[in-house]
């Protein structure tokens, strides 16, 4: 199974998190809570809004659109493999993430203070 993979020490994107980790195609959606684009606080011309990224639509009462991005990802295929990935490189944090198609699993190496 692919997990997502970042690292609290790295919030750029394009550094690699782990020697395990491979770039990975991904798709995020990009919600707003608003029904048009005219809407959106952003001042300017809102047909902005359908310029940057694809499939524009309207999702559960709200704004929705498509952005193709690569992610880092390492493959777990069972609890022992995510203990010995935790015993390499230390405390992780696990989460489910829902701003893609399909939900997903991601990891953090949680290498520096965040909060």
């Amino acid at each position: 199974m692919n997990i997502i993979c970042t690292r609290t020490s790295s919030f750029l994107d394009n550094v690699k998190p782990c020697d395990e980790a491979k770039q990975v195609p991904f798709i995020r959606i990009d919600r707003r809570n608003y029904k048009t684009p005219k809407e959106i606080p952003w001042g300017d011309d809102a047909q902005t809004w359908y310029t940057i990224g694809f499939n524009h639509r309207i999702e559960n009462g709200g704004l929705a659109r498509d952005f193709r991005e690569t992610k880092w990802a390492i493959s777990i295929n069972s609890l022992d493999e995510l203990q010995a990935f935790c015993l390499k490189h230390g405390p992780l944090v696990l989460e489910t993430g829902s701003d893609s198609l399909v939900p997903y699993l991601s990891v953090e190496i949680y290498d520096n203070y965040r909060e």
